[in-house]
């Protein structure tokens, strides 16, 4: 899906289109900012970063999504020393009956 308007929250009583998919063998990720925020020139980063950690989603993507999620919940605990902010990830996916 690509952005079609500013993010949620931004703008008051804004209008936006609805668009269907399945989930059936894929994942929709929802992630707060604090994954991808970068702050240039800081020492300690407090996060991984757009590319860091697009690339943790696929490299965990064959897990299940509860293993998934703790894989990336200790990933982020190692790299950064317990110190993660405003992180908020959501795991969509299809379950069968």
């Amino acid at each position: 899906f690509r952005a079609s308007g500013p993010p949620l929250g931004i703008v008051k009583d804004l209008e936006v289109s609805q668009v269907e998919s399945s989930l059936k063998d894929a994942r929709l990720y929802l992630y707060s900012d604090g994954f991808i925020e970068e702050r240039p020139g800081k020492i300690n980063r407090t996060s991984p970063g757009p590319r860091e950690f697009l690339r943790w989603l696929v490299q965990s993507g064959q897990e299940p999504v509860k293993e998934q999620a703790r894989w990336i919940k200790n990933r982020c605990q190692k790299e950064f020393n317990h110190h993660c902010d405003d992180l908020t990830l959501m795991i969509l996916s299809h379950i069968s009956d």
